[in-house]
């Protein structure tokens, strides 16, 4: 999870997160589209869902701590946290699936 307080940083670290999201969502999709069978193509659809609701999470964590008045959100800051982590959940359980629809 990101972290940093450091605005640069933050600011970095979320491009490198987002970039990464970004393309394994394309290659989901990708992928889910050439898949001989519908389960494996449910499930890599279910993962590119997941990974970009974790990114749109994580966008507005990012967005909320770089805010000036950050400081002053603290409530909406921990809501925006635990909003990821549920993002992160359902990105393991779509990983998992997918690893089901594979064997």
């Amino acid at each position: 999870m990101l972290r940093s307080t450091d605005v640069q940083q933050l600011e970095l670290a979320w491009q490198t997160v987002r970039t990464r999201a970004v393309d394994l969502e394309n290659r989901c999709q990708a992928l889910a589209n050439s898949a001989e069978h519908a389960n494996l193509s449910d499930a890599l659809r279910t993962l590119s869902i997941s990974v970009a609701s974790l990114r749109g999470a994580l966008e507005t964590s990012v967005r909320l701590r770089k805010d000036p008045n950050a400081s002053e959100m603290e409530q909406l800051i921990a809501e925006s946290t635990t909003t990821v982590s549920q993002r992160r959940q359902e990105v393991q359980s779509a990983t998992d699936a997918l690893s089901y629809a594979v064997t």
